[in-house]
This record gives C-alpha cells, structure tokens and sequence, in this order.
C-alpha cells in the first residue's frame, strides 16, 4: 500500500525540484543522468509514492481489483487468442480486465501505460511492441507498486517477471525436424517494424544452434512490414529449399514474395510457430498451396498455459505480496500439419526428395 507521501518529500530526499520528480515518475521525457533518475525512483519506490492525476477518476470502489493488459496487435491469431486467454483467467480468479491494443506503436504503449498510471490499475501486463521504447515509463510504474509482467515478449535487463514460450528450444526442434527431412538450405524469415522482438531473438537463436549443430549455414531475412514487395531486400528465394517463419504471420508477406519468382512449381518446405487468424487446411488449399509444400511442421505454442502462468504471477503480487523476477518459458508442442488435417493430408502435392 502507498504511503502518506507528497512528491515535494519524494524531490527532497533526491535532492531534485520537485518539477523534475513530477516528470520522471509520471514517465514524461527528460533530460537527466541516468545516476539521477534510479535516484528519484528508488525513493519514491522505498516511501511507497504512487503518481497521482487530480483531474482523473480511479476506478469505482467496488471491491473488484482492476488489471490491464497491452496487447502488442490484435491483427492475428495468436495475439486474440492470447488476449482472450487472459481476460477469461482474469475474471476467474476475480478481477476487473482492461483491454490495450497498441498497434505495434510505441506512442501508442506510452498513452496506455500512463492511463493506467493515472486510474491506478493494481496491475499491469504489457506485450511490448519494441525492446527499447518506454523504458523510463516501466521504471515509473514500478516504481509506483504497480506489479508489471510481461507476456510473450520482453525487455532484456529488467527486474520484472516474464511469461512466454520456450521459444529458442522451440525454433530449435523446428528447424531439426526440415534438416531430418533431408534439407540443408535452409532460412529464417521474419518480418516486423524493429529489427527484433525478444520472441524474433530466441528463435533465430534456436534455428542458428540448430543449423550450425549440423554443419549448416545459417541466414535470415528481415521483411519491412510497410515497405512495397518489390523494394524489400529479400533475394535468390530459389536457392532455399524450406523456410522457417519466425510468426505465420509472415506467411501472408512470404505469399507475395513467392509469387514474384520464377520458380514454377517448386515448393518450399516450412517449419513455422502456429498462430495463424485462418486454418492452415484452408490456407494452404487456397492460392499459398501452389508455393508452399502441405506437410508443414508447425509449433504450438500453450496459450491457455502462458495465460495461466501471468495471471497467476500478479495475482500473488496482489494477494501475498510475492514479488517474483524470473522468466519462465512454457514449453510448445511440434506436430506435423498434413497428419493433423484430414482436409490436406490426401492431397496431391510433391514432397521434398534429398534424391
């Protein structure tokens, strides 16, 4: 609980102008050490200082704790299924959930956070959509006594509880089970706004030890998410037999992409995480069929399991006041897609010779 603490004490202790407390521990920019601002921070975390907003009304008295949750996009599967994963453990174990789509915008991730901050939610889960974007504003709210996790993605460096898949294993096995079926070329395609999410990272990492573990060659492709197909940087597709796509989400841009070489009839192989908006059986049997091989290896990440894991961890924040830091990695399930839906598996494609 906050204690009875003004921010003219909390610029006192720091020895700093209270304007200046008032900025950084409402998240706003500015110029400062860096020695500084963990100063000001660090005291308003030991007084127990929570940011106040005179002209904003918390949220009714009713009993019910209110959470948020920042969503990274509500664009594809994964991100909606994940949500709704979350507002229903949410309500279950009793509590007020509050839904951000930030648009993969940091700008956008601030505007929320600082709501939150100002309606003093009781806590707060954040998909990030950048690594570096709203550092200070993260430091704000814990610095506040707001419990933050994060979920799916996260900020390396921070002292801060993360929930997400075994990603790097994951894209490990991924890639294993294309080079067992006889491939040897083989590339990692991700597309995005940033050159890295903490998820992009983990499972280049696994698809790098996977290949190099095989004496193979390891190469990535960025697609620019608001670039035209015909300036994007990706080149000689031909030479790959099978692609791993760090989100299925890049299939729709992989599409594209495929659709502008010269290689009639060929079909890449895919290992890819399995979070797609539509079914694979429907995808793959659409216009995508005629570039990419049916017998696809998927991924499933524990969506309901990570929910349970976050909603789990502030709860004890919450209810016993039990701080957790660790990382904990849910572990994801490899199938093959053609053994799965009956719809695919007889049909008439061309699998991958090593002949």
């Amino acid at each position: 609980m906050a204690k009875s603490i003004t921010l003219k004490e909390v610029a006192a202790r720091a020895g700093v102008s209270q304007p200046l407390a008032s900025k950084v521990l409402n998240g706003k920019e500015c110029r400062l050490s860096e020695e500084k601002r963990k100063r000001i921070l660090d005291v308003a975390r030991e007084c127990g200082y929570r940011t106040k907003a005179s002209s904003v009304v918390p949220f009714p008295s009713d009993g019910i704790p209110t959470l948020a949750f920042l969503q990274a996009n509500l664009e594809y599967g994964f991100f909606y299924k994940l949500a709704d994963e979350v507002s229903r453990e949410a309500y279950r174990r009793g509590y007020r959930m509050l839904l951000f789509n930030t648009n993969e915008d940091p700008v956008e991730e601030r505007r929320c956070l600082q709501y939150c901050v100002d309606h003093k939610v009781d806590g707060i889960l954040v998909n990030p959509c950048d690594n570096q974007e709203n550092l200070d504003m993260f430091d704000s709210i814990e610095a506040a006594g707001i419990p933050l996790v994060f979920i799916d993605r996260g900020i390396y460096g921070r002292d801060c509880p993360f929930i997400t898949s075994d990603n790097e294993n994951a894209a490990y096995r991924l890639t294993e089970a294309l080079i067992q079926r006889g491939h040897e070329d083989i590339l990692f395609l991700f597309h995005g706004e940033v050159l890295y999410t903490s998820v992009t990272k983990e499972r280049y990492d696994g698809y790098a030890s996977a290949m190099k573990a095989n004496n193979l060659h390891p190469v990535k492709e960025l697609i620019f998410s608001r670039r035209p197909i015909e300036y994007q940087p990706i080149a000689d597709l031909d030479r790959y037999s099978a692609i791993v796509l760090s989100t299925s989400a890049d299939i729709y841009k992989l599409q594209e992409i495929m659709a502008r070489t010269d290689s009639e009839g060929f079909q890449w192989e895919v290992g890819v995480f399995d979070d797609l908006s539509v079914p694979y059986d429907q995808l793959l049997l659409g216009s995508l069929f005629k570039y990419i091989n049916p017998d696809v290896v998927v991924m499933e990440q524990n969506i309901k399991e990570i929910a349970r894991q976050a909603l789990s961890t502030l709860d004890n924040a919450l209810k016993n006041g039990e701080k957790q830091t660790k990382t904990s990695m849910v572990p994801c399930k490899i199938r093959n897609l053609a053994e799965s839906h009956p719809a695919i598996a007889g049909h008439d494609y061309h699998p991958f010779s090593s002949d």
